[in-house]
């Protein structure tokens, strides 16, 4: 399973060659820009990143047919849909880490990546992934591509419209739990979705006729 993920990632040297200088850029723009809404750019970025090295790994496993090599391999349906869930969150790791680093090292002086940003990413990411994996281990990048467009977009819209007071007032509406109770419960909800999501990725997945 440990080759399967590396497999994600080694393939993907280029792409995050980009997404390293994507952030760098973005980082540089945030230094010298005089009003930037912090919060959407430490939510925004890391969502794009993994995303796009998500959709990458897709498309490169689809390309390349490395799911027939892979079936003629001593390695089941299951731990191939573990092995892709696993590197959704490898993917978000990678982007948060790189987000954070060049956060502090640029701009320090206009706020790092705060806790509270990292879930919030990571809730989105959960959803969207929820969604989309279960498609695609049923029909492949091909069918799915359009699919996973319209909910990245629909759903980066939906970070542009965050703002530190958006924020505060969705906050609010939990006052009764504690700030840390809050993130569990977010961390919890989110997780439950990626493991209903699994088991129905991998149900598509075992009836999934896999052809040259």
């Amino acid at each position: 399973m440990l080759n399967l993920i590396s497999k994600d990632i080694l393939m993907q040297k280029k792409t995050l060659a980009i997404a390293i200088l994507f952030i760098f850029v973005e980082s540089i723009y945030v230094y010298f820009a005089k009003e930037v809404p912090v919060i959407i750019i430490s939510i925004l970025v890391p969502f794009a990143v993994e995303y796009l090295l998500l959709t990458n790994s897709c498309l490169l496993d689809d390309k390349n047919k490395s799911y027939i090599i892979i079936n003629s391999l001593p390695v089941t349906k299951k731990n191939v849909v573990i092995a892709k869930y696993i590197s959704v969150l490898v993917f978000f790791v990678i982007a948060i880490c790189i987000q954070s680093i060049f956060a502090a090292l640029i701009n320090s002086n206009k706020g790092i990546m705060k806790i509270e940003y990292i879930i919030i990413c990571f809730c989105l990411i959960a959803i969207l992934n929820s969604v989309y994996l279960p498609a695609y281990f049923k029909s492949g990048y091909a069918k799915t591509k359009w699919l996973i467009m319209i909910l990245f977009f629909a759903m980066y819209l939906g970070i542009s419209s965050i703002n530190n007071h958006n924020l505060i007032k969705m906050i609010k509406i939990f006052t009764s739990m504690s700030y840390w109770t809050l993130c569990g419960s977010a961390l919890l909800i989110s997780a439950i979705l990626m493991v209903i999501s699994f088991f129905i990725s991998s149900a598509f997945y075992n009836n999934r006729e896999l052809s040259r």
